[in-house]
């Protein structure tokens, strides 16, 4: 590899970045931040590819050619030992453990100027001594991941105070640090372009937005995939951004504004594709409408936390942040001279909107990102259904979001499980149904999936704003519901399956897990939750265990389970159409009708006690398929006439019940 050489003012700045790390406890430091920013410049100017690896090569080489010139750099082992555990161990552990949560992202898109400048601040404020390496990598972990944004969350009596869950977390990428200027890389023209137009707009407007520059210390992007389908889509302005609710200064004001990639993005595209005479002018009002989200975002928060009144709501401040947005850009309209402020005038009286040309596109490509999400997901998750994994994560992967990737990947899970076991294969089915669990927990916690403590803390609602009225129904609970209902149906398909072929130990390993799992999903008290889909842990895994043990005897029986008497025995404690429903189709799957229709008889004379029909277990369904079982081997062989069915098939079963209501494994779209 090429040894580059530094011209002077790098080799300058090497010194510093370099002595900062030596003495250092990690207090930040613009000018360590700064310097480091030149030397990234200057490694993107020399052709380097990958200037973030580059980086600490240079650094390296460089600390080990200074070692002994001078008294500051006599003992170099901390500086050592930090470029050792920052480009060796922390990026990458950064890396695995926002596999999830910022999956979609390049190495290159991590790893900016500023965001290695506070991994290094992370690395030197854990201390010595360096060779804890699991020690300081946690810790600087932890600090490293300190944005979660807007997340309610929920305050329960009899528990401790809660909070987001550890994979929520992540770094927002630093674009522009006080005394430190704006970060080299693809965002830095149109961050320059921004901060110049607010600082040259009036102070009162500002003011109406609760945006003051001398107050702001970080300007920030949110690399998390943006998610259209999330309630917080419907906060205002906040597909643009909002203000860190968890970086406050000591006199109660926000200092880190964090702007979404997707606004930066589609603002930029627009500049890509400009004809080259207007590339300049393009970028100049794609920097005045960043500067105008910003001030539509910021107005949202207001500059700290005690802003809005108890009064204030999204009805009375919306008005509000349009008024002053309009008054942004009809004052910069006036402002911009020459040849394209009259091209920017004429185009305002045209599209009757101030910069109506990049305010419009952007919108545009706003509206379209969020078409194209909707219909992605929407088709990903209905192959998911389907059972067809690879076009499922095809049309997942289009749209990047963690939401859609994790609900195609349980579905396509479970809908493999169930495959197995249609072929006999428990082992590989208890597999794919560990998998679907351990998936549905990672999704919990990095935010792809509701939060099952908000259904009971906030009746599975989402508060958009302080105010009460606020709020809306999250859909997302409606979500994590389903894929429970289904994780806990799946289990109990494996605990009858093992039941029905005497498989003891798959039995008894996928009855404790099935408790496992019931113990874990009741904590969160989720049925007591009026209107919500009834999903409870204990009686799915009383359930599966009475129609179990239904099976065992049914298995030891042989002959005898013919007997309406026999099973008059067995379902004593029988006390919902699911236990019957349950067992009816285990043994239409086995092919012993005669036992179906002893087990059908008892339910039809306990009707007045058990319902024929609930939530999708229907005893006419399952008639039906019974009659089905029985009469087709007669048409098969040429009884059709005799039975009144000269075509030799019978119809087939209705797509739902008597009731109206889906059978439950179709209403699913697991088996």
């Amino acid at each position: 590899m090429e040894v580059l050489q530094p011209p002077a003012e790098i080799h300058a700045g090497l010194n510093d970045v370099v002595g900062y790390l030596n003495y250092s406890s990690g207090s930040p430091q613009p000018a360590f931040l700064r310097q480091l920013n030149s030397v990234w410049t200057w490694l993107v100017s020399q052709g380097e590819k990958e200037p973030w690896r580059r980086l600490g090569e240079v650094l390296s080489r460089h600390l080990e050619a200074v070692q002994g010139t001078a008294s500051a750099f006599r003992d170099v082992e901390q500086a050592r030992a930090v470029l050792r555990l920052v480009w060796n161990e922390l990026l990458p552990a950064y890396r695995r453990f926002h596999a999830d949560l910022l999956f979609h992202q390049s190495e290159a898109g991590l790893f900016q100027p500023f965001f290695v400048g506070r991994a290094c601040e992370a690395v030197l404020a854990e201390g010595p001594p360096w060779n804890e390496v699991q020690r300081v990598v946690q810790g600087a972990l932890r600090r490293l991941n300190s944005f979660v944004g807007h997340r309610p969350v929920p305050q329960l009596h009899g528990r401790a105070p809660g909070a987001p869950y550890e994979h929520e977390w992540s770094c927002p990428l630093p674009i522009y640090i006080r005394d430190a200027g704006t970060a080299a890389g693809p965002y830095q023209a149109v961050t320059d372009h921004a901060l110049a137009i607010l600082r040259g707009t009036p102070q009162s407007l500002l003011h109406e937005a609760g945006l003051d520059l001398d107050r702001l210390e970080e300007l920030a992007v949110d690399l998390r995939a943006y998610d259209f389908e999330h309630p917080a889509d419907k906060r205002p302005n906040y597909q643009f951004g909002q203000w860190d609710p968890h970086s406050i200064s000591k006199e109660g004001y926000y200092q880190r504004l964090v702007v979404r990639q997707l606004a930066l993005e589609l603002l930029l595209e627009r500049v890509r594709e400009a004809p080259p005479a207007l590339h300049d002018e393009y970028l100049y009002e794609a920097g005045a409408v960043l500067a105008g989200t910003m001030l539509m975002a910021s107005g949202v928060d207001g500059p700290g936390p005690g802003a809005h009144d108890s009064q204030t709501t999204l009805a009375t401040l919306i008005p509000r942040i349009a008024s002053y947005r309009d008054r942004f850009y009809e004052h910069l309209l006036e402002a911009v001279p020459g040849h394209h402020g009259a091209r920017l005038r004429t185009e305002a009286r045209r599209l009757y909107q101030p910069f109506g040309g990049a305010r419009q596109n952007f919108n545009y490509r706003l509206s379209r990102v969020r078409a194209l999400q909707v219909q992605y997901v929407h088709v990903a998750l209905l192959f998911a259904r389907m059972g067809y994994p690879e076009a499922a994560h095809r049309r997942a992967q289009q749209v990047l979001t963690a939401s859609a990737r994790f609900q195609c990947e349980i579905r396509c899970l479970m809908k493999a499980a169930y495959r197995a076991l249609n072929r006999r294969e428990l082992a590989e089915a208890a597999r794919l149904a560990a998998q679907s669990e351990e998936w549905l927990r990672r999704g919990i916690e990095c935010g792809a999936l509701a939060d099952p403590w908000t259904i009971l803390g906030f009746q599975a609602h989402y508060s958009l704003f302080p105010a009460v009225e606020n709020s809306m129904y999250d859909h997302r609970v409606d979500v994590l519901l389903e894929l429970m209902d289904g994780l806990f149906a799946l289990r109990g398909r494996l605990v009858r399956e093992a039941a029905a072929i005497g498989a003891a130990a798959i039995q008894a390993q996928q009855e404790a897990e099935l408790d496992r799992l019931a113990r874990w999903w009741d904590q969160f008290a989720t049925t007591e939750v009026s209107g919500l889909m009834q999903v409870g842990g204990r009686e799915a895994a009383a359930s599966a265990r009475q129609v179990a043990r239904a099976l065992t005897s049914w298995r030891d029986a042989g002959a005898a389970s013919g007997a309406i008497g026999f099973w008059r025995q067995q379902v004593d404690v029988f006390d919902s159409p699911k236990a019957y429903a349950q067992v009816v189709e285990a043994l239409l799957d086995k092919g012993d009708t005669l036992a179906a229709q002893a087990l059908l008889m008892q339910w039809l004379s306990q009707r007045q006690d058990v319902p024929l029909a609930r939530r999708g277990f229907s005893f006419h369904a399952l008639a039906l398929r019974w009659m089905r079982s029985v009469l087709q081997p007669l048409l098969d062989h040429g009884g059709g006439a005799q039975l009144g069915m000269p075509g030799g098939r019978i119809p087939a079963a209705p797509a739902h019940t008597a009731q109206g209501v889906p059978p439950e494994s179709h209403a699913r779209g697991f088996d």
